[in-house]
């Protein structure tokens, strides 16, 4: 049976938040007119939010997770139907699973079926949902009951043909990635990655969550902490072997600083483009994939919110490879040109979760030109909800920075390392934590 003395601290919080109805599409009038839609998911305000987009159906998956008691929380899925003004809620599955609950990563979508990665009882399961039918299974990976985790991460490899789970092993201080092969009923421990004799530390123990995805649809791509404090990059292949790796300086300030450390990111026109949430202040950049070279922008302030007292982060792209706009949601909403390389911070007002916390993630639609921002808020006369915000990019694009705007004032701290991607949302003593790496 496992310990769990190491984890006595942790508290599943429950937020004792009023319900509330936001008036789906009826927007408030001082947004940016770049957002035509918004609409409630749920009148639950989430701690947790994963989104996936369907390519080539115009579909979203969303994942929820809610407290639902004293160290109880669950999962609700919904099946969402995007359109260029906005989405329709369909088939919703409440409390896929409940119990203790956290760690939610990415959807990972296949041709028949997605999956949803979570840690339960500090091992790693699986929902198996049918894209078809609409049906969820619940799998618990066995291979992982032996140790205990504390997070997860899903990406797809070889055309969305197999998945891969990267997990945080708590007890191994180790990086373990699983495979399936057969649309995630099946997974199999085929990587277990250390760096001995030093450690990797995790967001229970203060440090920043790793984050994983895949490197050109074929190896493996993850950023940690070292037990030390410097923050690394590495590339495996399938075999565990180091095809690369890169340092990105001494963090170890940072570690059990008290603060949210979160981080998004994707894989875009040779770069890794990512944020990162420092506990105070966001910090955006790139790294050249082909020589290990970064170049990075502070964006703005971050603090508690007046919902939840965590700020989430998320970011998508607009455009093509050679010019294209990155649109940064936080607490705020920023947006940076690339053309080869990264433009200044601009941040842009309006933003509908402005300030609430919580989590936020988002996907994109080529197809509709449009960026879906899922994240809480808080509804005129009502409490607050979990909605989706969808907004034009070309519209901000067109109007430039609004009145109020501006290149964001930030703390003059060295944030250099902080342009690593990915991150997840964790609950931790009433803080919760989270990441997302698109891979590309």
């Amino acid at each position: 049976m496992k310990s769990r003395k190491m984890f006595a601290v942790i508290v599943f919080a429950v937020f004792a938040l009023p319900g509330g109805a936001a008036s789906a599409g009826q927007l408030p009038p001082n947004l940016n007119p770049g957002w035509l839609g918004l609409d409630t998911v749920s009148s639950t305000p989430a701690l947790e939010i994963k989104l996936g987009y369907r390519v080539g159906s115009n579909k979203i998956l969303y994942a929820g997770l809610r407290n639902i008691g004293t160290n109880k929380n669950a999962i609700d899925v919904t099946n969402l139907q995007a359109s260029a003004t906005g989405v329709s809620v369909g088939m919703t599955v409440s409390g896929a699973d409940s119990g203790a609950l956290f760690g939610l990563g990415d959807w990972c979508i296949g041709s028949t079926h997605a999956v949803l990665p979570y840690i339960k009882d500090f091992n790693v399961n699986v929902l198996r949902y049918n894209l078809g039918t609409g049906t969820i299974a619940n799998l618990q990976i066995p291979a992982s009951t032996s140790d205990q985790y504390t997070s997860t991460d899903c990406f797809t490899v070889n055309s969305g043909s197999e998945f891969a789970i990267a997990a945080n092993n708590f007890d191994q201080k180790r990086l373990d990635y699983y495979r399936s092969t057969d649309t995630g009923s099946n997974w199999n421990l085929q990587v277990s990655y250390s760096i001995v004799p030093d450690s990797i530390i995790d967001a229970f123990a203060g440090g920043f969550r790793d984050t994983h995805g895949a490197i050109n649809d074929e190896k493996i791509g993850s950023t940690y902490q070292r037990g030390n404090g410097i923050l690394e990059s590495v590339t495996l292949d399938w075999s565990g072997n180091v095809l690369g790796s890169a340092q990105m300086g001494d963090h170890s300030a940072f570690v059990g600083n008290g603060f949210l450390k979160e981080m998004d990111g994707l894989q875009h026109d040779g770069h890794a483009v990512g944020i990162a949430n420092g506990g105070t202040a966001i910090a955006v950049g790139l790294i050249d994939l082909s020589d290990g070279s970064f170049d990075f922008n502070l964006t703005n302030n971050v603090g508690t919110g007046s919902v939840f007292p965590f700020q989430g982060v998320t970011l998508s792209p607009y455009g093509t490879n050679a010019d294209t706009e990155f649109h940064y949601f936080t607490n705020q909403h920023a947006r940076i040109s690339y053309n080869g390389g990264m433009g200044t911070s601009v941040l842009i007002d309006g933003y509908p979760f402005e300030n609430n916390g919580g989590p936020v993630d988002s996907v994109d639609s080529s197809s509709l030109a449009r960026i879906f921002v899922a994240g809480i808020y808080q509804g005129a006369g009502g409490g607050p909800v979990t909605a989706i915000a969808t907004l034009d990019p070309a519209t901000v694009a067109a109007n430039g920075n609004p009145p109020g705007g501006g290149p964001a004032a930030v703390p003059t701290l060295d944030w250099r390392a902080l342009i690593l991607f990915g991150l997840l949302l964790l609950l931790i003593g009433g803080l919760v934590v989270r990441r997302r790496l698109v891979n590309s």
